[in-house]
């Protein structure tokens, strides 16, 4: 009776070691598959911006959002930015019922350009190129809407700065300017695990 215990009691000890040993090893396949990815997504990055460096210490949740949104960008891929909210543009002086509409509240789609994208990574800014960002229904910010409906009206359009914002809890969707994208507008998701994908 006490050997049957006792065998008992290996193998349940055997059968814990083995769950044990089971969980470590998927642990470590998945650093592995973690870091082997974060080095794929910086190497894309450093041959497409031809600035090459020391793999970072250390990096932040928000590098790796941005490194791993690059590679993406680079592969041609339309890619949701957690990082850009809102954005700015200037009036150039020209008038329209959609932009009065847009002042006045109404949403509307935007769409711009930024000259040199860049994103920030271990104290050094790589620059992807010309991006466009786009979003299919923004909001003015209501004081900016008057002001500039006021500068409309008699003439003084020009210059006058406008925020946007994605309505509802959105970000702005990006493309390098060069891509031909498969899919259009619609994003891809990032595929990072542990970080909740941006819409």
């Amino acid at each position: 009776m006490i050997k049957e215990r006792h065998q008992d009691q290996l193998f349940e000890a055997a059968k814990v070691y083995g769950q044990e040993r089971a969980l470590l090893m998927d642990g470590v396949r998945d650093v592995s598959a973690r870091v082997r990815g974060y080095i794929e997504d910086l190497e894309a990055v450093q041959r497409h911006c031809e600035q090459y460096f020391p793999i970072p210490d250390e990096l932040t949740p928000a590098d790796r959002i941005a490194l791993r949104m690059a590679r993406l960008l680079i592969q041609g891929h339309c890619m949701a930015s957690p990082f850009l909210t809102r954005a700015r543009f200037t009036l150039n002086g020209q008038d329209s019922p959609t932009l009065r509409s847009l002042l006045s509240g109404e949403p509307h789609a935007v769409r711009g350009s930024i000259a040199g994208f860049a994103l920030t990574l271990a104290g050094r800014h790589p620059e992807l190129g010309p991006v466009y960002f786009y979003r299919p229904r923004v909001t003015v910010d209501e004081e900016d809407g008057r002001r500039a409906l006021a500068a409309l009206e008699v003439g003084r359009g020009e210059g006058c700065d406008v925020a946007v914002r994605p309505v509802g809890a959105g970000c702005f969707r990006h493309l390098l300017r060069d891509a031909a994208p498969g899919s259009g507008w619609t994003p891809v998701p990032l595929e990072l695990p542990g970080f909740t994908e941006p819409r």
